[in-house]
């Protein structure tokens, strides 16, 4: 880092600034209102207000970071989805509503999906009941009359 004693926290101005790790953190990034950072790194903090205080090179490198981190978590989803139910990829899609195509980019990790893919993903992933309620075909949130 060049020269930090010059550098001021560009929100409150001081000018007590730290290197500190950012895995773990939440970040905005594109349509994602929170992005827990799952790798380290390594950024110019203010120790004032929290403020990050980065260089261009260092937004891309978060950028680059957040990336990653949502392709990782995608492909975790997919892979266990597909072990656990016992799936094709053809028949996630009638789950999901997503195409064979894009689920299978998806879980090579070429594409970076929109947070509300993300998050259908996410929540099939984490409940098995979930999962089940998903499926098309349930007919167990109807109420029977008697």
């Amino acid at each position: 880092m060049s020269d930090v004693k010059n550098k001021r926290c560009g929100e409150c101005g001081s000018k007590e600034l730290e290197l500190r790790e950012q895995k773990a953190k939440p970040f905005a990034f594109k349509d994602y209102p929170a992005v827990i950072l799952n790798e380290s790194l390594e950024l110019l903090e203010c120790r004032a207000c929290g403020n990050l205080v980065v260089n261009q090179k260092q937004i891309k490198e978060l950028d680059k970071a957040l990336d990653r981190t949502i392709k990782n978590d995608v492909v975790s989803f997919i892979v266990e989805l597909l072990q656990r139910e016992k799936l094709s990829i053809k028949e996630l899609g009638r789950f999901t509503g997503l195409t064979r195509e894009y689920l299978s980019k998806l879980k090579a990790g070429k594409t970076l999906p929109k947070f509300q893919t993300y998050n259908l993903l996410k929540l099939l992933y984490i409940s098995r009941s979930t999962f089940k309620q998903a499926n098309p075909s349930y007919d167990g949130f109807r109420k029977t009359s008697a």
